[in-house]
């Protein structure tokens, strides 16, 4: 965070982190490189290394075949495709820069107090002798060993401040932005404004902000727009529109259908009174007082109807 530097992952063993120790045989370490002699017995099980991301390109092949075919669509007849120009097509510059993470087994039980090669040595066969037999009383413990590069090992490449321009959005704005679509928020401005409260009170509260130029704490709006893209895609049922519409058609039926039958109490009294009234007035006769109470009649069903109520009787 403080250099703002970056790695990816260059080698990686199956099983790193929980390697079965009994599967293959293992070289017993008294002292290496990284770790200095402590009277401890140890073997490496595991490594797992990490490159600079601005290190070494180690895709080169598959880069190689991508322009190859850009290339031809090209100059392909009907390309209607829009290309955009790219100044800087990569970002490996070769970086030596490397973590190296180790996956250290350590058998305190068979700690010498003495540096002599024959104790070592007896203490050695008989590790190996355990390990062999698959001896389950075996006592150990696992623990990681980190070596990280100074940051002087960083070349040709900006790093601190300056290197905030290259950075990738953070994995935690990347999840609010989806949770924010599904909430209605659509536009870059409308996400901006919460992307920024994000960042000030969950993820820098009460601590210093990042620099602007930090791309992963503030954006640009090119890829906050994607990110929202990518998110209504994900809500989408069908990548097909036309099988999207035909399920908002049946959604917008099943609420039309239960915005009729939902009445109040008070709707449902209403027109049971008004249902009984208009029997009555069938069955009287058509005389002067009775056509004077249709007509208010009509007009008080011409004033329910503008209320919302969606059925009334008929004359």
């Amino acid at each position: 965070m403080k250099y703002t530097v970056k790695y990816s992952i260059y080698s990686l063993r199956k099983g790193f982190g929980n390697t079965d120790i009994f599967i293959e045989k293992h070289k017993i370490y008294w002292e290496d490189d990284d770790m200095e002699y402590s009277g401890t017995p140890f073997i490496v099980a595991n490594r797992k290394l990490l490159d600079c991301h601005h290190g070494k390109d180690r895709n080169t092949r598959a880069k190689i075949k991508l322009k190859e075919k850009s290339a031809q669509e090209k100059s392909a007849d009907h390309n209607y495709r829009k290309h955009e120009v790219i100044v800087q097509d990569t970002k490996k510059f070769n970086c030596p820069a490397s973590v190296k993470i180790k996956e250290v087994i350590v058998f305190p039980e068979h700690k010498l107090n003495e540096n002599k090669k024959r104790k070592k040595d007896e203490a050695s066969k008989l590790i190996r002798t355990q390990i062999k037999g698959k001896n389950v009383n075996l006592k150990f413990e696992r623990k990681f060993l980190v070596v990280l590069p100074n940051v002087k090992d960083h070349k040709f490449h900006f790093v601190e401040e300056g290197a905030g321009i290259s950075q990738s959005i953070d994995a935690v704005l990347s999840q609010k932005i989806s949770s924010f679509v599904s909430e209605g928020v659509l536009t870059v401005k409308e996400m901006k404004r919460h992307l920024k409260i994000v960042v000030k009170n969950e993820i820098f509260r009460g601590k210093r902000l990042p620099p602007r130029s930090n791309r992963r704490f503030w954006p640009e709006t090119k890829t906050i727009q994607n990110h929202i893209d990518a998110s209504k895609c994900k809500l989408r049922r069908s990548m097909i529109d036309q099988e999207n519409l035909l399920d908002k058609i049946k959604d917008w039926k099943i609420d039309q259908n239960v915005q009729k039958t939902k009445k109040s109490k008070k709707q449902i009294i209403q027109q049971t009174k008004l249902n009984h009234f208009c029997s009555y007035i069938k069955r009287s006769g058509k005389n002067a007082f009775f056509r004077g109470m249709v007509m208010k009649l009509h007009l008080l069903t011409l004033r329910i109807e503008q209320r919302g109520m969606p059925y009334l009787c008929s004359f």
